[in-house]
This record gives C-alpha cells, structure tokens and sequence, in this order.
C-alpha cells in the first residue's frame, strides 16, 4: 500500500541482515500465540506497523511467507482500521488544510 520506490541494492544488502530479526518476530509470536506482540494490539505493534508496510515494498515476501506466525501478524497489523485511514492520505490532507488553511 506505500508509495515507497526501494532502491534494489539496498533491499537485496538488508534482507540477510534482517533474517534474524524475523526469526525472532516468529518465535515470539508463535511462542506466545499472538496475536499481537504482547498479546493485545500496543504499542509494540503501531510503532512496527510503518516498516512492515516497506518491507512489502522491499520484496519479503518469500522471507514473511516463510514464517506463517509473523505473516498473519503483518496482516492482521496492515488491516487495521487506523492504519488504512493513515494510507488513504486523509490524515495528511487534514493536516495540510489545517496548516495551510
């Protein structure tokens, strides 16, 4: 859903760096049955929310699908209402005509 343009080689450098830390992501939601990262939907979670939506952008989604716990997790978090009012750019165009006048 971003607007984000990723830049190839960059991307391609992160994704073993970022193996581990989606390893951990699985364990933990798998480990603890989720649904969220500590259990209700947090803060933990808003604050991954605008990462996992460029890591779509990045091409991840052999590494996500993976990881069955952390692919419904991103899903669940994407899904979530604030988080498409947030992409539909209503939040921004309030801000600017609030600004800006």
């Amino acid at each position: 859903g971003s607007n984000y343009k990723p830049d190839d080689a960059v991307c391609a450098a992160r994704v073993a760096a970022l193996e581990p830390t989606l390893d951990l992501l699985e364990h933990h939601l798998s480990s603890t049955g989720g649904p969220y990262l500590v259990g209700s939907y947090s803060l933990a979670d808003v604050t991954f929310t605008p990462y996992l939506d460029v890591m779509g952008a990045c091409r991840l989604s052999e590494q996500i699908q993976a990881r069955p716990a952390l692919a419904a997790w991103i899903e669940r978090c994407l899904a979530r209402p604030a988080w498409r009012y947030c992409l539909d750019g209503t939040v921004m165009n309030r801000v600017r005509q609030e600004t800006l006048g």
